[in-house]
C-alpha cells in the first residue's frame, strides 16, 4: 500500500480519480476491458487458468492465511474493511483451526506444507532442510573420519555401522507412528 499511496500523493488529479484509467483520459475502462488487461496478460504468460480480479483476491487471501496473518493483517493489506465477512470466511475455510486442518491432525495427517521435515522420519521437506541435513551430514563424515583416524578403525566398518544407526532410527521412527 505504501506505493500506491505515494503514487495518489504525488499524481495530480481531484483526490477521487480512478487508479485504472483509461490513457487518453482520466475516466475509468469499462469492467470489459478492465478484465481484458489481465486475460491479455495472462495469454503472454502462458497462463490457462481463469485470471479476474476476483480470482486474485481469493488466492491472495488463501495464500495469506497459510502463511498464519491475522484477519486484521489480511484486511489491512488487502484494503478491505475490519471485520470483513470475506476474510473470515477464508480463515475458518482455511486457517489453521479450520476443520479441514483439525481433521486431519486428528487421523495424523498433519498438513505438511508448514513443514520443513516429516513429522515421522523427519525427512526434509523443504529446501532449508535438506542443505541443513546435507551440512549435518557433511559434519558428521568429517568425524567419524577423524574418529577412524584416532581409534584406528575401517573406515569402511565405520561407514556401516552410521548407516546401520541411521536406518535404524528411521525404522523405530516409522514404527512408533504405526503403533500409535
Amino acid at each position: 500500500m505504501p506505493y500506491l499511496q505515494r503514487c495518489l500523493n504525488e499524481h495530480p488529479g481531484d483526490g477521487e480519480d480512478y487508479l485504472w484509467s483509461k490513457l487518453s483520459s482520466p475516466d475509468r475502462p469499462s469492467y470489459n476491458t478492465f478484465l481484458g488487461y489481465f486475460k491479455n496478460a495472462a495469454g503472454r504468460a502462458g497462463v490457462d487458468k481463469a485470471v479476474t480480479p476476483t480470482n486474485f483476491r481469493k488466492s491472495n487471501t488463501r495464500w495469506l492465511v497459510n502463511l498464519g496473518f491475522s484477519q486484521a493483517r489480511i484486511e489491512d493489506r488487502q484494503g478491505r474493511q475490519r471485520g470483513s465477512e470475506h476474510t473470515r470466511r477464508y480463515l475458518t475455510r482455511f486457517g489453521e483451526d479450520s476443520n479441514e486442518r483439525t481433521y486431519a491432525r486428528l487421523h495424523g495427517k498433519d498438513t505438511p506444507q508448514n513443514r520443513d521435515r516429516c513429522m515421522w522420519c523427519h525427512f526434509a521437506l523443504s529446501h532449508d532442510a535438506a542443505s541443513e541435513a546435507e551440512a549435518k551430514q557433511e559434519a558428521a563424515l568429517r568425524a567419524a573420519a577423524e574418529l577412524t583416524e584416532e581409534v584406528d578403525i575401517d573406515e569402511s566398518e565405520a561407514a556401516v555401522a552410521l548407516n546401520a544407526l541411521i536406518e535404524g532410527r528411521v525404522q523405530s521412527a516409522l514404527d512408533r507412528h504405526r503403533h500409535s
